[in-house]
């Protein structure tokens, strides 16, 4: 094996949102993303979190300095991911590819030749593993990488919001928010056509905003324009999906179905819900609507469609986005908490874990 077949198996066992299938673009996309000295250092590194001394010992290196600068040489371009304690010390860890890697090269918004090859050559893997005859996201994903919140204003207000489902809770406890250039806007713009939602609207929290502040992925915002920035992303008919765990949320993205390949398959699944779940789903109040199609226009998951002279909701497609709702002229759409809602892991130890047991059935 090559040195970039053993480091995508060892993508493999991280998990991933897109598959990683062994074929001519996925190892020209590896290609362009790590030289083969990286690829083959990366496929010898321990699958947990460690500490730079702990891997010069188990490794008997005896240089310790220069470790420790080509650990941060990689963790600057986003190739391990590096979490900081309090007290100083790192612990580094394999990037995943996506989400990982990939986001981290187009999260500060600039243009080289090096962001163009990477943009063509994922869309063309994208697109091999999208003409597989047998590719369905349900299938990839049979535990959600992501999750999917509605704003808090959408729902009705005799229904109690759990923690895990109340995005101002985030954005409020949150000590350090960063926002970045989102990857799927952006690739779709140095591919084909340029969308024309806004761009910088990919958010994370907590340590890892930390950890892309201080490496020069994202610029640090204000909690105060974290609420701007959804407010604005709702107005733009996008859709908030947020790392599945609950305690805190890493990343949050506000992507629309125009650019989003994540949204695009998930429209193709027979069920969303079970790609992208979420505590709610829409109540529709067939008996006294008009038929505008309104509702229709803005749901991203074909939920509610057109049928002769009225519109028919799927229950089984809605991902409880909101998006809907605000745009009825009737109000007769509103946010009901699902019987059927699942409880999101907990924190990213819990989440891998049932990840990867998921992906041993």
């Amino acid at each position: 094996m090559t040195a970039y077949d053993r480091l995508i198996e060892v993508l493999k066992a991280k998990g991933s949102a897109i598959p990683l299938i062994e074929c001519e673009e996925l190892l020209l996309l590896m290609k362009e993303l790590y030289t083969e000295d990286e690829a083959g250092f990366l496929a010898g590194l321990p699958l947990t979190p460690f500490s730079a001394a702990g891997l010069a010992q188990a490794a008997g290196v005896s240089d310790m300095a220069e470790l420790g600068k080509k650990l941060e040489r990689m963790a600057d371009t986003g190739q391990l991911h590096c979490a900081e304690l309090r007290t100083g010390e790192k612990y580094y860890n394999i990037n995943t590819l996506i989400p990982g890697l990939l986001e981290i090269v187009f999260l500060p918004g600039q243009v080289d030749e090096h962001r163009r090859n990477v943009a063509r050559l994922f869309e063309d893997y994208r697109k091999t593993v999208n003409a597989l005859p047998d590719f369905d996201i349900e299938g990839v994903w049979r535990f959600p990488f992501f999750r999917t919140l509605a704003v808090e204003k959408e729902i009705t207000g005799s229904q109690s919001i759990q923690p895990y489902d109340n995005i101002s809770m985030y954005v409020k406890k949150a000590d350090y928010i960063a926002v970045g250039t989102c990857f799927c806007n952006q690739v779709q713009a140095l591919t084909s056509a340029p969308c024309n939602k806004p761009k910088e609207v990919c958010m994370t929290f907590g340590p890892q905003a930390h950890s892309y502040i201080k490496r020069g992925f994202a610029r640090r915002i204000s909690n105060e324009e974290a609420f701007k920035i959804l407010e604005m992303t709702e107005k733009a008919g996008m859709v908030h999906c947020a790392s599945n765990t609950g305690k805190y949320i890493d990343g949050l993205c506000n992507c629309c179905i125009c650019h989003c390949g994540f949204l695009q398959n998930l429209k193709k699944s027979r069920k969303p819900y079970n790609v992208a779940p979420s505590s709610f789903v829409v109540q529709f109040d067939s008996g006294n609507c008009s038929s505008c199609g309104a509702c229709v226009d803005r749901c991203q998951m074909g939920a509610l469609t057109n049928a002769g002279s009225e519109i028919v909701f799927n229950r089984e497609r809605c991902i409880g986005c909101r998006l809907c709702i605000s745009y009825c002229p009737m109000g007769l759409l509103e946010l009901k908490a699902r019987d059927d809602a699942t409880i999101p892991p907990v924190n990213n130890s819990e989440f891998y874990t049932t990840l990867v047991n998921s992906m041993k059935k």
